[in-house]
């Protein structure tokens, strides 16, 4: 039953991590928005972590084979590495420049890598079942769908983009939920079945 554990611990730390993340964006400047981004990030850097390691090899979703662990890893802690680079570079340059645009691009690229690369590793895994082990790929795609939506958007439009931010932020919020509370119910609802199904072969003997 370890892997019902697991599956649902993480499931329960990823909905936790999208609440608290959709709670924060709303708390920008407030006391104690700080702090709250950190339990946040510590939520879903733990969850993530978690899933990708398993409390056994058959708990994982990747199997713990290495590429997959790696990809896991570096996205569940590149918020913090991101929020070091940001502080240190506001220390020295406080008002913008080319490191600023480089930490930008990273903050996309890195990212999107390592998610796709760790939906590649549980797609090849095998330890979440069918058709289930396709929901990163399918999340993935609709973060990339979106951004590329909203980059489309903002060219067209120009100035006039601030006319439909409030749709920008919508589906900034889709693609968020989808990759944090989406995935996190999976998790749990697949775990809690994997339970029923043990407890009632365990009867049945």
């Amino acid at each position: 039953m370890r892997r019902d554990t697991t599956w649902i611990i993480g499931g329960i730390g990823l909905i936790l991590s999208g609440a608290l993340g959709l709670v924060g964006a709303g708390s920008v400047g407030l006391a104690g928005s700080g702090v709250l981004a950190i339990v946040q990030n510590v939520a879903f850097a733990a969850s993530v972590l978690l899933l990708a390691v398993g409390m056994t090899r058959a708990d994982s979703v990747v199997a713990r084979r290495p590429s997959g662990v790696v990809a896991l890893a570096l996205l569940a802690l590149w918020p913090f590495a991101a929020e070091g680079a940001a502080a240190a570079l506001g220390s020295v340059q406080p008002n913008g420049g080319e490191a600023w645009t480089v930490l930008g691009y990273a903050s996309i690229l890195v990212p999107t890598a390592a998610g796709l690369l760790a939906a590649v590793a549980i797609l090849r895994a095998g330890t979440v079942p069918d058709p289930w082990r396709w929901a990163p790929v399918w999340v993935l795609a609709l973060q990339v769908g979106v951004w590329v939506l909203t980059q489309a958007l903002a060219v067209a439009l120009g100035a006039d983009v601030l006319s439909i931010s409030g749709v920008f932020v919508l589906l900034g919020a889709i693609a968020y939920l989808a990759g944090t509370v989406g995935l996190g119910v999976l998790a749990v609802i697949l775990g809690s079945r994997r339970r029923a199904a043990t407890v009632e072969v365990f009867r049945s003997s």
